[in-house]
């Protein structure tokens, strides 16, 4: 069956605009976790995917014929797995169950994997079940039980969010939470007032630029960072095989980001050739070199604290809207309609209440509109728990000055 599941991280706008970016029409919502993509989980790329945390393979869609969601469950699984351990030469495997969409007790997953490891003992079959701590398993769990190699297996079972369907999927990659974690922690110059941009979201902000879930081009394209702090964005789009433009406006960002890309250049193997640097003040520089994308997270104001005095935090806001403001103004002349554009931008949370930047409202007199996504409903944004400044999205297209708000 050519179609594959993936199970969405903790910002669900977010993950769900990047797979609509990258798979169009080809993605669909299976339930609030899972979405389905009409593709093999053989062509796609899980690691070149910041918001999806698990890719399975779908293996059988099914219709509950009655309220007793559990027995069914149990007989399908048991059919599925015994399958599998036909084709499998160990004598004992590790199994897994991952429910999504399901309002089960742990104790009604503890019973189904108990009657079908008894009905696998009388086969003679040896298997052991992960024990499952949430109705799903982390990836932490998978990882280290084996689940996707060795003939070990996970299987995800998904209610449908509208019908009585069912979906059974073999896990076949998780997200790699040890290479992201290197790329974070041990590169060699990390600065947190400058914002500590995740590498997963920084794949995210990518692929939203770029639209294209393929590899293949990458090399003949070049993606700007005009805003590239520490170079945490230009060392992921290297390993997504773009070419990379980065300016800052400190030099000692510029001095960083050199340090780091020769270290994730030697890390992954990659051409040292593919990058340039500038010391350039984004909201006037005028870039030399042609780039068909520009991905980034621009300034994102003072680092301080939701104790901050009113004034202080509005004259803030006031700062980055300018500069932000400034900096697509002075864009705009230097690209056409076809470059794609991400931008992250800030948010606060002050006082319970949210504040975003005040020329999201008015894109269209500058002469961009935002791309809308019809997977996704609100905006675009990431943030931590009790974290005063926050990530918004926003997913730009170059248009006529003052023309309406238009799907890419």
């Amino acid at each position: 069956m050519d179609q594959s599941i993936l199970v969405l991280g903790r910002e669900k706008n977010i993950c769900l605009a990047e797979l609509e970016s990258l798979y169009k029409n080809l993605a669909s919502v299976y339930n609030q976790e899972l979405i389905e993509i009409n593709l093999s989980a053989s062509k796609i790329n899980l690691l070149n995917l910041g918001g999806s945390i698990k890719l399975a393979q779908v293996m059988q869609k099914i219709k509950i014929k009655n309220l007793n969601q559990e027995t069914e469950i149990t007989n399908y699984l048991q059919t599925i797995i015994e399958k599998h351990l036909n084709q499998s030469p160990k004598n004992k495997v590790n199994l897994g169950l991952s429910f999504y969409g399901f309002k089960f007790s742990l104790k009604k997953v503890k019973k189904i994997q108990f009657e079908v490891k008894k009905h696998l003992k009388n086969l003679n079959y040896s298997v052991r079940f992960v024990p499952n701590e949430n109705l799903s398993l982390s990836s932490a769990q998978v990882y280290h039980n084996r689940l996707t190699i060795n003939h070990n297996l996970e299987i995800i079972i998904g209610l449908h969010e509208t019908s009585r369907e069912i979906i059974l999927a073999q896990t076949t990659q998780i997200q790699d939470f040890n290479s992201y974690t290197n790329r974070d922690r041990n590169r060699p110059k990390r600065d947190s007032r400058v914002g500590m941009l995740p590498p997963k979201l920084a794949q995210i902000i990518i692929n939203l630029a770029t639209f294209s879930s393929t590899t293949d081009q990458n090399s003949s394209l070049t993606i700007l960072d005009p805003f590239c702090g520490t170079g945490v964005l230009l060392q992921e789009a290297l390993i997504m095989k773009y070419k990379v433009l980065g300016s800052d406006i400190a030099q000692k960002m510029i001095d960083y980001t050199s340090i780091n890309l020769d270290w994730i250049v030697d890390q992954e193997k990659l051409d040292k050739a593919n990058y340039k640097l500038f010391l350039a003040d984004a909201t006037t520089f005028q870039w030399s070199v042609k780039f068909n994308f520009v991905a980034s997270e621009t300034y994102l104001g003072l680092a301080f604290t939701n104790h901050v005095q009113l004034k202080v935090f509005e004259s803030n806001m006031q700062t980055c809207n300018l500069i932000i403001k400034k900096f697509l103004n002075n864009l705009y002349n230097q690209i056409d309609q076809s470059t794609g554009i991400c931008l992250a931008v800030p948010f606060w949370t002050y006082n319970n209440k949210n504040y975003h930047l005040d020329i999201i409202d008015h894109l269209s007199s500058i002469g961009y509109n935002l791309v809308k996504f019809s997977l996704v409903n609100g905006r675009l944004v990431y943030q931590r728990p009790n974290q005063f400044v926050g990530r918004e999205l926003l997913v730009l297209k170059k248009v006529n000055k003052k023309d309406n708000y238009e799907s890419r």
